[in-house]
């Protein structure tokens, strides 16, 4: 994600802009950045955009997970030029579906036992 994206504290890019349709928007948990972030995928016609909520299942983590420099660095905001390939893996109790951007960074998001589905379909992968 590029620094002109978003600023500290600055969560307007993290909403639909003018111009711009959603798609679709779902409670995932974005995966691989410490303690795990529930929040919001939101995929627009042009954006991949994810807003943390909560992290961690202990009252600590919680409590942490509400420090705005702990959400910060769990934002995705991933314009749809640059994703290289979405992907899904289906677990006994979980679907994550896998974003990669074409520098090689990767973003893996737990739908739970919910149909990764409708966010496919909204990447145009189903």
């Amino acid at each position: 994600m590029a620094s002109s994206d978003w600023g500290p504290g600055d969560w307007s890019s993290l909403e639909v802009q003018p111009g711009e349709t959603s798609v679709g928007s779902w409670l995932v948990a974005l995966l691989g950045r410490g303690a795990g972030f529930s929040g919001i995928l939101t995929v627009t016609d042009r954006r991949v955009l994810f807003k943390p909520k909560v992290a961690g299942t202990s009252l600590m983590g919680m409590l942490i997970s509400q420090i705005p420099t702990a959400k910060a660095r769990n934002i995705v905001v991933l314009r749809r030029d640059e994703i290289a390939s979405v992907s899904s893996r289906k677990a006994l109790i979980d679907t994550r579906i896998i974003i990669t951007a074409r520098d090689g960074t990767t973003y893996m998001f737990n739908r739970g036992v919910v149909s990764a589905d409708p966010i496919l379909a909204a990447l145009g992968q189903k």
